[in-house]
């Protein structure tokens, strides 16, 4: 882990032309970073998603029990400090709980993301989706500390990715091992 972490924002390239079906070569730029560090230490993350009503950057622990959320400016000149958001809600679960010395626990979030509307979060785990709504006024701390949906995810080692599609009724998964299966969850309430 890091003292300090920078996020990268990338220009996303016109990709127009790309969809006649010819190969297209790409080039991205970086349009800003962000730099940061956390007041307490270190921590293991995976799970970022950009609120951009907000100008801010939320960011899920993945190593700490129970997984805590953080925000930070996303565009700062100087260096900028995390500022923590409190604990996430867990789902119940029946399934005990792994010895603490072992490396990848279930229950662990690796993925991050909000709805455009900004009325869902999703989180992504080894094991399942945790989906939080929350209601007009509501902060995201205060919404993922509600009890969430869960939606199971089955025979996909090493979920890694997710993301809502533009209108919000589909959330998508994926892992990060080859061959990599595409689930899609719809009708999202």
């Amino acid at each position: 882990m890091r003292k300090r972490v920078e996020i990268f924002v990338i220009e996303e390239p016109d990709i127009a032309d790309a969809r006649a079906g010819a190969p297209v070569e790409r080039h991205a730029s970086i349009a800003w970073r962000t730099r940061f560090r956390y007041p307490d230490a270190p921590h293991d993350a995976e799970a970022l998603a950009i609120d951009a009503d907000a100008g801010q950057a939320l960011i899920v622990t993945k190593r700490t029990y129970p997984p805590k959320l953080w925000s930070v400016p996303l565009r700062s000149d100087d260096e900028a400090v995390a500022t923590e958001r409190g604990a996430l809600r867990l789902p119940e679960s029946t399934d005990p709980e792994p010895p603490p010395d072992l490396r990848v626990r279930p229950r662990q979030p690796t993925g991050l993301t909000l709805n455009r509307a900004g009325t869902q979060a999703a989180v992504l785990t080894y094991r399942a989706v945790w989906l939080y709504t929350r209601a007009p006024g509501q902060s995201w701390s205060q919404a993922l500390a509600t009890e969430p949906q869960v939606l199971p995810i089955a025979g996909l080692p090493q979920a890694e990715a997710i993301g809502f599609d533009a209108s919000g009724a589909h959330l998508y998964v994926s892992g990060e091992r080859w061959p990599a299966p595409l689930i899609r969850y719809d009708k999202i309430p």
